[in-house]
């Protein structure tokens, strides 16, 4: 993810989300999907709201956004396996805030 000069959000639209899981990541999330998709769905859209409450500024301005302009994230940036959704959560929030946003799309266009 990058931010431009407006402060606006940037993602690199991949065209398989599973690029950015482990395989081991990907098994346990299908069987956390087979207890509860609508679960799932909140924990993502939740954490989505969380990263744009807390706000980027402060890392934004210490950093040079202009390297990461169109990067797109690690491959296997989800890489440890979950068992519960609240273990899902503490992944998304263990992530380096450069990335979140890429990964919550990534779970996102995964479950749809």
């Amino acid at each position: 993810m990058w931010v431009d000069d407006r402060g606006v959000c940037h993602t690199v639209a991949l065209p398989d989300p599973t690029e950015l899981m482990s395989e081991a990541f990907r098994r346990s999330l299908d069987q956390l999907m087979l207890q509860g998709q609508e679960e799932l769905d909140g924990a993502i859209e939740t954490e989505e709201i969380r990263f744009f409450e807390e706000g980027i500024g402060a890392w934004v301005r210490a950093s040079d956004e202009a390297e990461f302009v169109a990067a797109a994230p690690p491959i296997a940036l989800l890489a440890e396996p979950v068992e519960t959704v609240d273990d899902l959560r503490q992944l998304i929030r263990g992530i380096d805030d450069r990335w979140r946003l890429d990964a919550l799309l990534a779970l996102d266009d995964y479950f749809s």
